[in-house]
């Protein structure tokens, strides 16, 4: 069985949070990142998420970093721009 405490959590749209717990199984902690859903029919996680090993944390957080500044001064091109421009 997998416990865990959870750290905080954020609106994500109409009856969805975003929650970041730190969990335990089997002797390894992660923190896990998943959508949970409040309405009349179901209250609780979806499987809209990701768990993460702390290792893999520390190299993902840098690249979170990125991207939110990415986004804040507009100047990530995706893909699919660069396709079309060709």
């Amino acid at each position: 069985m997998t416990k865990g405490r959870l750290i905080g959590e954020v609106e994500s749209g109409p009856n969805m949070k975003v929650r970041v717990t730190i969990r335990k199984s089997n002797k390894h902690q992660y923190i896990d990142i998943r959508k949970f859903i409040e309405d009349e029919e179901y209250s609780g996680p979806t499987r809209k998420g990701i768990r993460l090993h702390p290792e893999t944390l520390e190299e993902v957080l840098p690249l979170i970093e990125k991207g939110r500044l990415a986004l804040a001064d507009d100047s990530y091109e995706l893909d699919e721009d660069k396709k079309k421009a060709k």
